[in-house]
């Protein structure tokens, strides 16, 4: 697709897989380190995708008590923090529930779990619907989240740190 053509968002996650890309190539590795890089094309995949959006964020002052707030999304939904007015908005939570991610090789609706596990691992946690996986930031906490049912997945959301 050409430059040209792509709006921010689509630019956004390019950009994303592009840097994931450079990780070592997965076939002269061990699974551990296959399930790493998936996780962290994962993670770029959805702060790619998280910055695209943060044009979309009405032009509002930041929260008067500093927690995130929604914005809906054509896709799921979106957290932030701060302000669009100075420029100060960051994504802190990505929610998305529709839409195929062809890139990540995963389908909203269709991936069955055991997909999910084979391509990322064990999830650090999980219950009957939900498998949580830490993230990949070394200096906080952070984690996303497979939401599944009746043994597909159904949605993806991301926690990312924040000050």
């Amino acid at each position: 697709m050409p430059t040209e053509t792509m709006n921010l968002s689509q630019r956004f996650v390019v950009a994303g897989l592009a840097a994931a890309a450079l990780l070592p190539a997965a076939a002269q590795t061990s699974p551990d380190q296959i399930q790493h890089e998936a996780k962290l094309m994962l993670h770029y995949f959805g702060r790619g995708y998280a910055s695209g959006q943060l044009w979309s964020v009405p032009p509002t002052p930041p929260s008067k008590d500093g927690k995130p707030r929604a914005v809906k999304l054509a896709s799921g939904e979106l957290s932030v923090i701060g302000s669009s007015q100075n420029q100060t908005l960051t994504a802190s939570r990505l929610k998305l529930t529709r839409g195929d991610l062809n890139e990540l090789g995963l389908t909203l609706g269709a991936t069955p779990v055991n997909a999910l596990t084979r391509q990322f691992g064990k999830p650090d946690t999980q219950d009957a619907h939900r498998l949580v996986y830490r993230g990949v930031s070394e200096i906080c906490e952070d984690h996303f989240t497979f939401i599944v049912d009746k043994g597909l997945l159904q949605a993806i959301e991301w926690d990312w740190c924040h000050d």
